[in-house]
């Protein structure tokens, strides 16, 4: 799959989105697999003669390592979980997070130990023993995985996408967040499936 026929893919998800407008492109990289930037808007699109809702960004992806190890049917659903993110507007969220943490720990870092005690203390004693920023990350992932499938309509390749993105060890941490200058996970692949399945209804 070209750089083209990806575009034309990310431009059919939105319209499966119901977007009316989208100005989301793909970009090739070397740094990841896929990754995506980008945020949704609705009336406020209007102003500028563009229809809402309306999308905008771009989604990154590394064409030769997708085209080597993945089906069209896994890309498929990597580009829509990528869309997804947009779609939900993840990235504000994301940023909200990112800058109250950086916020907490002041100017010069000098709370930095005090918010990390108190993310610890979310560990100890949180319902998912993970902090806020840690939970919405997963929630995020979720809400994207399930989200891409309702778009794909196959949740079979998804699976084995997942699978694949774990290199077949699904015990291995899908994304993590810091803690102490530690990467703990957030989530691993096989909680990931598994809260795909469910979603999907089907276990």
């Amino acid at each position: 799959m070209d750089l083209i026929q990806m575009q034309n893919l990310v431009n059919h998800i939105f319209s499966r989105l119901g977007i009316k407008t989208s100005l989301v492109f793909v970009k090739p990289t070397n740094s990841t697999i896929a990754a995506a930037a980008g945020i949704k808007l609705n009336e406020v699109v209007s102003i500028f003669g563009l229809s809402p809702p309306a999308v905008g960004g771009f989604v990154y992806v590394n064409i030769k390592f997708l085209n080597k190890f993945f089906t069209d049917s896994e890309i498929y659903f990597i580009l829509a979980h990528e869309c997804s993110h947009i779609f939900h507007n993840h990235l504000v969220n994301k940023f909200f997070w990112n800058m109250l943490e950086t916020t907490l720990k002041g100017e010069k870092n000098e709370n930095y130990e005090l918010v990390e005690i108190i993310k610890f203390g979310f560990v100890l004693l949180g319902k998912n023993h993970l902090p806020p920023n840690a939970e919405n990350l997963r929630e995020q992932e979720y809400e994207s995985d399930k989200t891409a499938v309702q778009i794909t309509g196959d949740l079979n390749s998804s699976i084995s996408c997942l699978s694949k993105l774990s290199n077949n060890d699904q015990n291995l941490p899908s994304h993590t967040w810091e803690l102490f200058n530690n990467q703990v996970p957030a989530m691993s692949m096989k909680q990931r499936i598994e809260a795909l399945r469910t979603s999907m209804n089907f276990v």
